[in-house]
């Protein structure tokens, strides 16, 4: 039953890989012809539903690919600042993404996993948050906690359950275009690949917090090795 049941998932996800790749090309091919309407309004508002729908095949792509990354492990705490930067370069709410990075040096996770987890939960905290976004990390006696926390409305309790379930838009509002109801899907498959857990909840203050840990050996060392040789 297990194997069955991993099977139709495995198959599931090379169907979602292959549709999601076939689209590719004509919203390629449509954007283009956008972008030679006369009329700008017009023009603008095709080229913006284009957009959202390549973010959707994008995500779905992102879902489907269960692989191993083989990207090199990065420093966490840099890596975080680095993102911050780059959004309040040019995110709407950009200079309330704030940071507060305690991990050491050693905490270390794959370059192409570390960026779609902090992408993902930053589109979605501007989203569907309110600012500021603050992304932590810290050392505890067992790992490393990494966490992106907004100040809008959170999530109703009767929903955290489902935040996490592939497709599941938890609210009409929280929709919106360009979403495939994928993103915190894709955090918790990219933590749990490398180990960790995946904790969403609600701040006391307001807000949505996702808390991931890793193990100490989410990157195992001979892997830190081969990279530093």
């Amino acid at each position: 039953m297990v194997e069955q049941v991993s099977q139709a998932d495995s198959d599931r996800a090379v169907m979602l890989a292959g549709v999601a790749h076939d689209l590719r090309t004509p919203l390629a091919r449509m954007r283009l012809r956008a972008e030679m309407m006369d009329d700008a309004r017009l023009r603008d508002g095709v080229v913006r539903d284009v957009d959202s729908m390549s973010h959707i095949v994008d995500q779905f792509l992102a879902f489907a690919h269960g692989g191993a990354d083989r990207s090199e492990p990065v420093p966490v705490d840099q890596t975080c600042e680095r993102i911050a930067r780059s959004y309040r370069a040019v995110a709407p709410n950009a200079p309330a993404v704030q940071t507060h990075l305690t991990a050491d040096a050693g905490f270390r996770l794959p370059t192409a996993t570390l960026d779609r987890i902090l992408s993902n939960l930053l589109d979605n905290a501007h989203a569907y948050g309110a600012p500021p976004v603050l992304v932590e990390t810290a050392r505890t006696p067992t790992g490393y906690v990494l966490s992106v926390s907004d100040s809008g409305g959170g999530i109703a309790p009767r929903d955290l359950a489902a935040a996490t379930r592939p497709f599941v838009r938890l609210d009409p509002a929280r929709g919106g275009n360009g979403h495939s109801g994928l993103g915190l899907a894709i955090v918790e498959r990219l933590v749990l690949r490398l180990g960790g857990t995946c904790e969403i909840g609600n701040r006391p203050e307001g807000g949505l917090r996702v808390a991931m840990t890793f193990p100490f050996d989410a990157v195992p060392k001979d892997e830190l090795h081969a990279q530093a040789a």
